[in-house]
């Protein structure tokens, strides 16, 4: 388990009943993850970051008990990790000599997070209370209605008791006979007296009994069913942005770059996706709008509210191999097409090209909306990002989500291989639902594109205790991770949903 990952059920993953969190499950959920040296400060210090601003989106996407979650994490960090990482004490010397070192700069921005220390703690603390006060009128309610029930059972109990003596006073053939089955029926008669009595006084009194009808029945709200795959694209949505760790891969002399798409919004072209994608299932768009002149049907007695679709929450209906849940990303089948578009001068010279996928939360699931290609020095097997401060400026003055990566593999097939699995464990360790794309362009190889994510567990905890850096061989490496976008008629069979007219945005960084 990693800092910026979720161990809890959604909010609202299920259209069936559905009781609020208990905050001390979710305390001992927040507190409980992989911590190790292994990773140096700079990345911890971006996992801290990332945890406030998602626990901050998820907030605003009324989701309070994974803000809750991710509050307490960093919180965990500062006062309980960090200071004890090797990198914190040797940068802090550093510190204290010159504030202009790399290092230097590095220790000022753990002091700078430490800081918000006071604040987080005033409102993790608000958020309990908040959490704590949903969840013990939950159990109130639970137990009133328990106590009603026995209630009723022993007072149904008595009237059938009554009833059956009614029956053998009738049927009763001598004196003596009947007195002995009615004396008896007596004593049990008086327990459940006695029982209702006990229910109705101590229990459930009338005033107890006239306000468990004002008690809250915490309903689920309506959800999004992903079986139907026909999602709406969000227009106000709000995210967060985290910033992932850089693709580590040999450097290399950097090549010419390519003439750089001028960033603006591109509109979903016209005609049909192109042939990598003709193994993965595309959702078709949505059927037009119905006629807006339609019969006038008789008026309904007593009609539920009708939902509005802000409160609409979208189903989750995937999780971990460890039981966590995915949200479910929603792709924009444009996009692959774009990014070859992109790398293709870098394709011809037989170079890999990267672009990182970014994008925003709405309703309990994900959207690309953002293609964002860094600065990068590129190789026939390897892509490596630079000057990442700007690309990180970028994502985080859009306010955005980093939902994983997508690369080219100009002379290999789609796999993920030793160097890509510690690249995707960097975002993965930060969001559950974090994806590699894998590009194979060329014709000679028969599968062309992967959507991939790391299996959890083994996949996650594996990479993340392995100190090795280059290409290196893992144990098990099939089983370290897999393929994730939805098969058509299988709403469980992945979390990345890939849809056409979905509209994103490119930014090109390299000039």
């Amino acid at each position: 388990m990693n800092p910026g990952r979720r161990d809890s059920a959604s909010t609202t993953s299920s259209s069936s009943y559905s009781p609020p969190p208990n905050p001390e499950v979710l305390k001992t959920n927040a507190t409980h993850y992989e911590f190790t040296t292994g990773i140096p400060l700079k990345f911890w210090l971006r996992t801290a970051s990332t945890l406030l601003k998602h626990g901050k989106s998820f907030a605003s996407d009324s989701s309070i008990d994974e803000t809750y979650v991710l509050y307490l994490r960093y919180l965990d960090l500062f006062a309980f990790k960090l200071y004890k990482h090797p990198d914190t004490k040797k940068f802090k010397s550093e510190y204290q000599r010159s504030k202009s070192s790399e290092n230097a700069k590095i220790y000022k921005d753990y002091l700078i997070l430490k800081k918000k220390m006071p604040d987080v703690m005033s409102e993790t603390e608000k958020l309990y209370k908040s959490l704590k006060e949903n969840y013990d009128s939950f159990l109130e309610s639970e137990k009133r209605k328990r106590q009603l029930i026995e209630l009723q059972e022993a007072r149904f109990a008595k009237m059938k008791l009554q009833q059956q003596l009614e029956q053998k006073r009738r049927k009763s053939s001598s004196a003596s006979n009947g007195s002995f089955n009615i004396e008896l029926s007596k004593a049990e008669e008086e327990a459940l007296s006695k029982k209702i009595r006990t229910l109705s006084s101590s229990s459930l009194s009338s005033s107890e009994a006239q306000h468990l009808s004002n008690l809250p029945n915490y309903p689920s709200l309506p959800v999004f069913d992903e079986s139907l795959e026909t999602p709406e694209h969000p227009n106000n949505i709000n995210g967060s942005n985290f910033k992932a760790q850089p693709i580590h891969h040999t450097l290399e002399p950097s090549v010419s770059p390519i003439v750089p798409l001028h960033n603006s919004i591109l509109a979903p072209p016209t005609s049909g996706t192109s042939s990598i994608l003709a193994d993965i299932p595309v959702v078709p768009p949505l059927p037009p709008n119905p006629p807006t002149t339609v019969p006038t049907a008789p008026t309904l007695p007593n009609k539920p509210t009708t939902t509005t679709k802000k409160e609409v929450f979208h189903k989750t209906v995937n999780f971990t191999e460890g039981g966590s849940p995915l949200r479910t990303i929603f792709l924009p089948a444009q996009l692959i097409d774009k990014f070859l578009l992109i790398a293709k001068r870098n394709t011809r010279k037989k170079l890999e090209t990267c672009g990182i996928l970014c994008g925003k939360l709405n309703r309990n699931a994900f959207f690309i909306t953002h293609l964002v290609i860094p600065e990068q020095d590129n190789t026939p097997n390897t892509c490596t990002t630079k000057n990442e401060e700007k690309m990180f400026d970028v994502i985080d003055n859009l306010d955005l989500f980093v939902l994983g990566w997508i690369h080219t593999h100009p002379t290999q097939s789609c796999f993920l291989s030793s160097v890509d699995l510690h690249t995707q464990n960097s975002y993965q360790i930060m969001l559950n639902e974090a994806i590699a794309i894998v590009c194979s362009p060329d014709e000679k190889f028969t599968k062309k594109l992967g959507i991939f994510r790391l299996t959890d567990p083994p996949g996650v905890p594996t990479i993340t205790n392995c100190n090795l850096t280059g290409f290196h061989p893992h144990q098990n490496d099939k089983d370290l991770y897999g393929e994730c976008h939805r098969q058509s008629g299988d709403v469980k069979s992945g979390h990345v949903v890939i849809k056409n007219e979905l509209p994103f945005e490119i930014k090109d960084l390299r000039g």
